[in-house]
């Protein structure tokens, strides 16, 4: 092979390479063959045949997911010393002992997963740069497309082949024919350049990318990669500035085959330019925040290529120096880490972007990767009581109460009273407003206020409490015209909420009565509205201490019910109908409202309680998170 001079100690030479490479596979090893050039090999302004020898070769066998590997069958030196071309080639060529490869995670998909009769297969590849002091940068010669940066590996060409062992057969003497007509492989879409989502579970497509550049001579290139016309046009994977002795990050190359081809070939060229001298490092920030939470203190970070982890700071931060030259992932956890169950804090799952971000590490450069992590909040209790001041005496149950967080990101918290006081969990939030909120009143009865509206609490804590007073001030209701039926939610528990319905004789005396006042049965429809009513699965019936189990019917979200009064002699104060449980199950959070009819039912002892243009009602709203 060609050697490489280092000059005096500091000084650097920049010399292009077209890398013929080794390849490690850890899957297994094969005796390389020379059969005739395939259909999809360049076009001939190139020197195809001196470039087939001087690639090394991948051979899938799809039936037994396996991989072999065939370092390049001869130097590249050598080769083109004795071709067309002469001395007139301008750079300077490596033979096997320039990089490593090593292969891992082996996936083929069903024959259609994807396209009609085609089969996905792709694989991880990581190189290793065997020169010391050196470092593979970009190349000169061939011409990289635009914005990629480094050691660019593409698949010089693809055949169908066959094997003396038959499909899985991995000896080493085995003799492998190439069967150019049998079917169709091509690069894949996961051949995707730099792209940042490289290997996403399949069957997500791959980040965009690598698409079929023009490496030697022509001038144009498709879309796409074919095996239709022969062409200098390929996909490519970019691996970044690579220095001496260093691993890059693992990244994912793959092919379309049609359904029925066992095994197939691909020789695969390595383009990079040597900078002899110093290696240049580079430094890597990574933070890990929640919206939610803030910074995530306590986390392992790893980076491809360098031994151990480091812990995020309080801040959420993790610095990595003196990082040598190369494309890196970075990773929550270990390298190749996906599952994070048991990594992340309890309560947080999702991580954005996916793990293991690449960047591609430059000499004097820093470099940040930033994850977000969907958490839920940390919870604190707010516990209100409510005092009542002035001569009212107007109920306020079904007033709405509200806990607004400050923190941002954190949703309000809402429910309806049911007595004097309540107790919610709420989120703590980070920064500014942290363990701080208000909490209001709102659809009070007429003739209520909130004195000092709305309270403030401060100091809560994850798993603490705070106690926050409440003051509702009543005059007496004098705008009373009718009697009172009122339909109330009370506090969602374990999926379930109770609406009740209850009516208030007090207050107002019809002149149409001739006599006490009596209610002995009613009946009426109560549909539930809002947006948030789908929510609703199921209903039953809760009995009342006067008027027993209420009869339902109807079809969700529609209920019609029924009560008759068990005790004689009717009531002059507000009483409990029925109550009506309803379940919830899960959906988007919203609001569910009554819409309440009406009507009047014949007793045994007559309707002496007109009903009609009497009843002022007052419908509930249930907000469901």
């Amino acid at each position: 092979m060609t050697s490489v001079v280092p000059k005096t100690r500091g000084a650097t030479t920049r010399r292009s390479a077209l890398v013929a490479a080794t390849a490690l596979l850890g899957l297994a090893a094969c005796s390389g063959n020379e059969p005739a050039a395939p259909a999809d090999e360049p076009a001939a302004s190139i020197d195809g045949p001196a470039l087939r020898r001087a690639a090394f070769i991948i051979d899938v066998d799809v039936k037994a997911r396996a991989v072999k590997i065939t370092k390049p069958a001869a130097s590249l030196p050598r080769i083109l010393s004795e071709n067309r071309h002469g001395g007139n080639i301008n750079y300077s060529l490596l033979g096997e002992d320039a990089i490593q490869l090593t292969a891992t995670n082996f996936f083929a998909s069903q024959v259609g997963a994807l396209q009609p009769n085609k089969i996905e297969v792709f694989f991880d590849l990581a190189v290793t740069n065997l020169l010391p002091g050196i470092t593979l940068t970009t190349s000169t010669l061939p011409t990289p497309p635009a914005g990629q940066v480094g050691l660019i590996l593409f698949p010089f060409s693809t055949t169908v082949t066959t094997s003396s062992g038959g499909a899985g057969g991995t000896g080493g003497s085995d003799v492998v024919i190439e069967l150019p007509s049998r079917g169709q492989v091509v690069a894949s879409r996961d051949w995707n350049g730099n792209a940042s989502l490289d290997r996403p579970t399949f069957p997500v497509a791959p980040g965009a990318g690598g698409n079929p550049h023009n490496f030697f001579n022509d001038a144009t290139c498709p879309a796409e990669s074919s095996t239709e016309v022969a062409s200098d046009c390929f996909r490519y994977e970019t691996y970044g500035n690579l220095g001496g002795g260093v691993t890059s990050a693992t990244r994912r190359v793959g092919f379309t085959v049609d359904g029925g081809v066992a095994q197939f070939r691909a020789r695969i060229i390595a383009a990079a330019d040597l900078l002899v001298g110093a290696v240049g490092t580079g430094t890597i920030n990574v933070l890990v925040s929640s919206p939610q939470r803030g910074p995530l203190a306590g986390l392992p970070i790893a980076v491809s290529g360098i031994t151990g982890t480091q812990t995020t700071s309080a801040a959420g931060t993790a610095t990595f120096t003196s990082v040598a030259t190369a494309v890196r992932s970075v990773w929550i956890g270990g390298v190749d880490q996906l599952n994070l169950s048991g990594i992340l804090p309890a309560g947080c799952t999702r991580v954005t972007p996916v793990n293991g971000q690449f960047v591609n590490v430059t000499a004097g450069g820093t470099f940040t990767v930033d994850y977000s992590v969907e958490c839920t909040p940390l919870l604190g209790t707010v516990t209100a009581t409510i005092t009542r001041t002035g001569a009212g005496t107007q109920s306020l149950d079904g007033s709405t109460f509200t806990i607004t967080p400050a923190a941002a990101g954190l949703t309000p918290v809402a429910g309806q009273l049911a007595g004097l006081g309540f107790s919610r969990q709420v989120g703590v939030g980070f920064g500014t407003g942290a363990g701080e909120g208000t909490v209001a009143l709102s659809n009070l009865p007429n003739g209520c206020t909130q004195v000092a509206a709305p309270a403030s609490y401060t100091g809560l804590t994850a798993g603490g409490s705070v106690a926050v007073a409440l003051t509702v001030d009543c005059v007496a209701d004098t705008t009373r015209t009718r009697y009172r039926f009122v339909s109330q939610f009370g506090a969602i528990s374990a999926g379930t909420v109770d609406l009740t319905l209850s009516f208030d004789p007090s207050g107002f005396d019809s002149p149409l009565i001739p006599g006490p006042d009596a209610f002995a049965g009613g009946q009426g429809i109560v549909t539930l509205t809002g947006g948030a009513e789908g929510r609703v699965t199921g209903r039953s019936a809760v009995p009342t201490a006067n008027f027993g189990t209420a009869t339902l019917g109807g079809t969700l979200p529609v209920t019609a019910w029924s009560a008759v009064s068990t005790v004689p002699g009717g009531f002059t104060g507000n009483q409990l109908i029925a109550v009506i449980r309803y379940s919830l199950g899960s959906g988007a959070p919203g609001t569910i409202v009554t819409a309440t009819t009406l009507q009047e039912i014949n007793t045994p002892t007559g309707d002496n309680l007109p009903l009609t243009g009497n009843v002022e009602i007052i419908e509930g709203t249930l907000v469901v998170p």
